[in-house]
C-alpha cells in the first residue's frame, strides 16, 4: 500500500484545478493508498483558501463548497492526520 505525505499547496491541488491537480488526483484514486497530512495542513487550507477569495481566483460561494467538501474528508478519514511530534526520531 502506497502511503503519500501532503503538504497544503499539494493537498490544495486536488480542490482547486491549478498546476499539478491531474497528478494529484490519480494518487487519490489508487486503491489502498494513504494521504498523510500534519495538522497544520488542516489550518494552512483554510488559509490557502482565503488567499484564492481574496485574489479572486474563487467566489465566496466557491469557498463555502471548498471548505465543506475539505471537512467532509477530514471527517470521513480520507486523511491521516498526525502532529509532527507523532513522527519518530531519525537516526
Amino acid at each position: 500500500m502506497a502511503a503519500y505525505f501532503f503538504d497544503s499547496s499539494a493537498l490544495a491541488k486536488f480542490y482547486h484545478a491549478e498546476p499539478g491537480t491531474t497528478k494529484v488526483t490519480s494518487i487519490f484514486r489508487e486503491p489502498g493508498r494513504r494521504i498523510l497530512i500534519s495538522r497544520l495542513t488542516v489550518l494552512e487550507m483554510h488559509s490557502m483558501i482565503a488567499i484564492k477569495v481574496r485574489t479572486g481566483a474563487l467566489t465566496a460561494a466557491e469557498a463555502i463548497t471548498l471548505r465543506g467538501h475539505f471537512r467532509s474528508d477530514l471527517v470521513l478519514k480520507d486523511f491521516q492526520v498526525f502532529a509532527i511530534t507523532d513522527l519518530p526520531l531519525l537516526p
